[in-house]
């Protein structure tokens, strides 16, 4: 993965050295103790291929059709708008009665949910609505995931390079309640941290309180009353922000901070478009991010690999540390300890909305449970009882 530089070798940093002990055991060497690691090796990415197959197809290893696996169901079939998986005869673990089962590539929550009011689908993943509970059979849940949004400052231009313009843009912005646009499943972020509660080391009382008077005088302390003199601000917003409606977010954002007396420009861009757009012209930005693992770390390592948020050598030390520490409890804390500095201090951003997603299914499928890795639910157990 790292000769190939595909993205996701950046998660293996970590290892030293590997090394093939024999023909079932593979040792990996770490630069420094690592608790969270085994999570690491757990993710998909880190799924083996056999090398006499890579050796055998050359390039064409890595096409679907060419997939090599060992779990409960195998691709039959794939193209743009569907695939079709069958149940693995050489599965010997426990499985259920589904011997296929058929995945559509279909984008839009209302396109999706009115498919699923025809009784065309029998598990459905979606951002909302939640007015599909009231649907004929229908099994509703609501699965939290390791994912959050934010609007972040950047540290680097003005008028953001201002501690005091930060905090007090921090302040002007009313959490506690859901935002526009984001989709209704989603639960506000109130005055929690930038890790979502489904996380270990959330923090709940990290983020600027909401006080539009504080946020006037801090305003007023940076040498902008009233937000005079303060520059046009332009917000970058990726077309898929926070899972919903960019333009009902953006109008959100700008009726709030003009209560301070700022002009703000929202800019509405594609996910390629982004970070261009970003380095040219934008002075805060909104964006998301879905953990890769279950540990802080797998938040921290991708957001940070992203703008360019505010950063010093005291957040860098606590994180350093933080990876090597064997104790949990200990590790949790200093990412506590992280989140207050960097969120509540320094108000390098301010966390909006914590994401979830609404599973419905039928009640004749039994045993596709959720997880926040596995919105669709496992199916291996899965039996289909009418």
């Amino acid at each position: 993965m790292r000769e190939d530089g595909v993205p996701s070798a950046a998660l293996l940093e970590d290892i030293e050295e590997a090394r093939a002990v024999d023909d079932r055991t593979l040792e990996l060497r770490l630069r420094a103790p690592r608790s969270y690691f085994l999570y690491v090796i757990g993710g998909l990415w880190f799924c083996p291929w056999p090398r006499h197959k890579c050796e055998e197809l050359g390039e064409r290893w890595r096409e679907p059709e060419q997939l090599v696996g060992n779990g409960p169901f195998v691709l039959a079939e794939l193209d743009d708008e569907h695939a079709l998986l069958r149940a693995n005869p050489l599965w010997a673990r426990r499985r259920g009665n589904v011997g296929e089962v058929h995945i559509s590539f279909v984008t839009g929550d209302e396109e999706q949910a009115s498919a699923w009011r025809s009784g065309r689908y029998d598990v459905l993943v979606l951002g909302g609505p939640p007015e599909l509970a009231e649907t004929e059979s229908t099994v509703v849940e609501i699965v939290p995931l390791l994912a959050s949004a934010w609007t972040a400052f950047r540290p680097d231009v003005p008028p953001y390079d201002d501690p005091l313009v930060r905090r007090a843009f921090s302040h002007a912005l009313d959490r506690s309640r859901p935002v526009d646009g984001v989709p209704d499943v989603a639960r506000p972020a109130g005055h929690g941290g930038i890790l979502p509660p489904s996380m270990p080391g959330h923090s709940h009382r990290v983020s600027a309180e909401f006080d539009l008077d504080k946020a006037r005088q801090l305003l007023a302390e940076a040498g902008y009353p009233e937000g005079r003199g303060l520059p046009e601000i332009c917000v970058v917003l990726p077309d898929n922000a926070g899972g919903g409606r960019p333009e009902a977010i953006a109008a959100d954002l700008v009726e709030q901070w003009s209560a301070l007396g700022a002009r703000v420009r929202p800019r509405i861009v594609t996910h390629h478009e982004f970070w261009r757009v970003l380095d040219a012209e934008g002075q805060a930005w909104i964006q998301g991010w879905n953990a890769d693992y279950p540990d802080p770390d797998g938040f921290f390592r991708g957001v940070r690999e992203g703008p360019p948020f505010y950063w010093d050598d005291q957040l860098e030390e606590l994180v350093r540390r933080d990876g090597s520490l064997r104790n949990q409890d200990e590790r949790m804390e200093l990412y506590r300890e992280v989140e207050r500095l960097w969120i509540g201090e320094h108000a390098a951003l301010v966390p909006l909305v914590y994401l979830r997603q609404l599973r419905v299914r039928r009640p004749w499928i039994h045993g596709a449970w959720s997880s926040t890795f596995w919105q669709m639910g496992q199916l291996d157990e899965v039996v289909v009882r009418r």
